[in-house]
């Protein structure tokens, strides 16, 4: 249903943006997802330890998740991008890079300071159906900068999309999505 709804506005110092943690799965491995009233209370995957915890080194403040609307013709997209980083390089985070960019699609939950968590590839609609995102699922584009002397090196996620919906929360903590 069409509807505009009341937003009241916030008050206080309390609302940070940015990220701070994020755990991450092939889309293949998620074969149901539970949800109520548009939060996602659950996932059936098929095998147990398939979510990977991507600890971040957020020094800078650099780490994301945004998401844009765009109209094309007469329908609205939601574009999204998280960026995640990590210090330094070694051949352990070349090759989770290279595993990681495989993946044709992957989930990812990222974890805002303010609290909220926020779940990147469904799209939920307003009668609580799931479905991948689509039209372009995410995908994790890795980027591995030596950088100058003055700075260190850097491995980074850069993951976007494009969906029908803004992504949905969830209700699941670490330990839950570790649990899976």
């Amino acid at each position: 249903m069409a509807e505009i709804v009341d937003i009241s506005s916030n008050t206080g110092c309390d609302f940070v943006g940015g990220v701070y943690l994020a755990y991450a799965t092939d889309s293949a491995n998620i074969t149901a997802v539970t949800v109520s009233a548009g939060v996602i209370t659950g996932f059936t995957m098929s095998g147990t330890g398939q979510w990977g915890k991507l600890e971040f080194d957020d020094v800078n403040n650099v780490a994301f998740f945004n998401e844009t609307g765009e109209l094309v013709g007469n329908t609205v997209r939601m574009n999204g991008e998280g960026l995640m980083q990590f210090s330094g390089i070694s051949q352990a985070k070349i090759t989770a890079a290279n595993q990681a960019k495989a993946c044709c699609g992957v989930v990812v939950i990222w974890f805002q300071n303010d609290g909220l968590k926020r779940v990147q590839g469904i799209d939920v609609d307003l009668s609580d159906n799931w479905t991948f995102t689509t039209p372009t699922q995410p995908r994790i584009l890795p980027n591995l900068n030596s950088d100058t002397g003055e700075n260190e090196a850097i491995m980074q996620y850069n993951v976007p999309h494009q969906g029908k919906y803004a992504s949905p929360t969830t209700s699941l903590d670490g330990a839950a999505i570790e649990a899976l």
